[in-house]
């Protein structure tokens, strides 16, 4: 039994470090499965400037509190689909159109069951990606769900968002102790 409880550990931190798509963990009715997987895809955006500070120091410009309203097609009905997301950057120079630029997220996503939130950090570009780890509450608690969002430019230059993750029964899995070099 450890054996298999490591192999399963070890494929879900495979899955967690290079995309979810190797473990399938699809749940369904009658399933005992503590682990389901989903995929999202954001079908409306709302950005909203009013209230966030934006400053350049040094060539290095800032920005704090952009709030953005997104609604998402999720496969799991347990994910509300409208998601709120507060956005904190920094872009350092040389900026360009095609610049990486990293940031924090906090995100709340609110139905009328529950709500999920947490936070993330990823990096915003034609290409950009993010993770961010959520924790449920109401008729989600005991959950939680971690999410990577993947963005992609079409041909027609608008930008495809989209989401890989998993949701989780059970304590999200605490931080280990800084690491320390062997003797």
């Amino acid at each position: 039994m450890r054996t298999l409880r490591l192999s399963f550990v070890g494929a879900v931190i495979l899955a967690l470090l290079g995309g979810t798509g190797g473990v399938v963990m699809a749940q369904s009715e009658g399933d005992d499965s503590r682990v389901t997987q989903f995929t999202g895809t954001v079908t409306d955006e709302n950005w909203n400037f009013e209230g966030a500070e934006d400053w350049e120091v040094d060539g290095v410009y800032y920005s704090r509190g952009t709030v953005a309203e997104w609604t998402v097609d999720w496969t799991d009905p347990r994910l509300p689909p409208k998601m709120w997301h507060r956005i904190d950057f920094e872009e350092y120079p040389p900026i360009t159109p095609d610049s990486a630029v990293p940031y924090a997220t906090s995100v709340l996503l609110l139905g009328e069951d529950g709500s999920w939130t947490g936070t993330g950090r990823g990096v915003g570009s034609d290409e950009g990606f993010v993770q961010v780890v959520l924790t449920g509450d109401g008729a989600y608690e005991g959950l939680y769900a971690i999410l990577d969002r993947k963005d992609a430019t079409l041909p027609d230059d608008t930008v495809q968002r989209t989401f890989d993750g998993l949701i989780v029964e059970g304590e999200l899995t605490p931080m280990p102790d800084p690491v320390e070099v062997p003797e």
